[in-house]
């Protein structure tokens, strides 16, 4: 793939050569662990520039609208999630508690297809395509956005149902306290640990998730630049993005054990 269709033996021979590919395997492999612990994955094929240069450059794109759809999810998640459990087994509550499972149950690139229909075709409100003002982010975001509502509303739900039996709770309200203070400040903040591990867990997920929505909205992130890398046989940027992504993955998750201990101090670190 690196050379022309007329390269002759001696030319794929100088480049095996110019790649270390003549080096044993132990060799190659010691070279690859280096160039690894410098951010070095080599040359991508099709845009003829370092890898991790590529990957960054699209990074940003990426991580701002995961960052919006989260935002996005969480909006929407923990009112309807906290407002369902005081609900409990009433119509409201089937309701919201159905809404979420139809939400979970849709695909991304189906969600995105209807918003792109109704709010770019029907409707022309929003930009279906590109980056370049805030009314980009919209749709792409929403789509992101709205699974990941849907099972964080269903924790949410849980989480505060777990808390509201607690005798705490019932001795809050026993002295007089307001529901709302009482929800707030001893239902609410005892129930954070199962939302903020949801969307720890979550977070590196909509990266990934990513790859189908940047697909559908021609965006200008690292999911597209993945799946490009892919049907060309990028290996160089394939690397490179998995790379990031597990770096990410392993980053949101030691910052939201860290934040277990602001959240509950009685949770200790040996």
């Amino acid at each position: 793939m690196m050379l022309p269709e007329n390269a002759t033996a001696a030319d794929r021979e100088a480049l095996r050569e110019s790649l270390g590919l003549n080096e044993p395997f132990l060799t190659q492999y010691t070279a690859f662990l280096g160039d690894l612990i410098r951010g070095d994955f080599g040359t991508s094929l099709q845009y003829q520039q370092p890898a991790t240069d590529l990957v960054l450059s699209r990074l940003t794109a990426t991580l701002s609208l995961s960052l919006i759809a989260m935002f996005i999810a969480i909006v929407i998640s923990i009112p309807l999630g906290i407002y369902a459990a005081l609900k409990r087994n009433t119509v409201l509550d089937f309701l919201i508690s159905g809404v979420s499972i139809v939400g979970k149950a849709m695909p991304n690139f189906w969600i995105g297809i209807m918003l792109i229909l109704f709010l770019a075709v029907i409707f022309p409100i929003f930009p279906v395509s590109g980056a370049s003002s805030p009314l980009h982010f919209v749709l792409p975001a929403f789509t992101l956005g709205i699974a990941l509502a849907a099972e964080m509303t269903r924790l949410t739900r849980a989480s505060v149902l777990e808390v509201i039996e607690q005798e705490f709770v019932q001795t809050a309200r026993a002295k007089g306290q307001k529901e709302r203070i009482v929800i707030g400040k001893h239902v609410f903040l005892n129930a954070l640990i199962p939302i903020v591990t949801i969307i720890g867990l979550q977070f590196p997920q909509l990266i990934g998730g990513a790859i189908v929505v940047e697909t559908v909205f021609s965006w200008p992130g690292i999911g597209r630049l993945l799946l490009t890398a892919m049907e060309n046989s990028d290996m160089a940027v394939v690397q490179a993005i998995v790379f990031v992504i597990a770096f990410i993955t392993i980053t949101v998750n030691l910052l939201t054990d860290l934040l277990y201990r602001v959240l509950d101090p009685r949770i200790k670190y040996d």
